[in-house]
């Protein structure tokens, strides 16, 4: 499995079981939406290191969604970090 996640986990981060238990049940495709500042990326960085910790046969990805170039910048770097070739699984 690959892993990718361009933050570290924060070490303070707490509370929002629910949440993590319903986005754990929906792996493996996941878009967390709505205003800033309510947490989304505390949540889904959490998401993210559990997932690696408890999910050994699973690969994790970082991809940002903030413009469709900043999606396809990201994918990009992904496939070069992890020498993906075309035609690759």
């Amino acid at each position: 499995p690959w892993y990718y996640v361009p933050f570290p986990r924060n070490k303070r981060f707490i509370g929002r079981n629910e949440t993590l238990v319903t986005l754990r049940d929906m792996l493996f495709r996941v878009a967390l939406v709505g205003l800033g500042g309510v947490g989304k990326t505390q949540v889904a960085l959490e998401l993210a290191f559990w997932t690696k910790e408890n999910k050994a046969d699973c690969s994790v990805f970082w991809f940002p969604a903030l413009s469709e170039a900043a999606f396809e910048q990201a994918y990009t770097d992904i496939v070069r970090k992890l020498k993906i070739r075309r035609g690759d699984d």
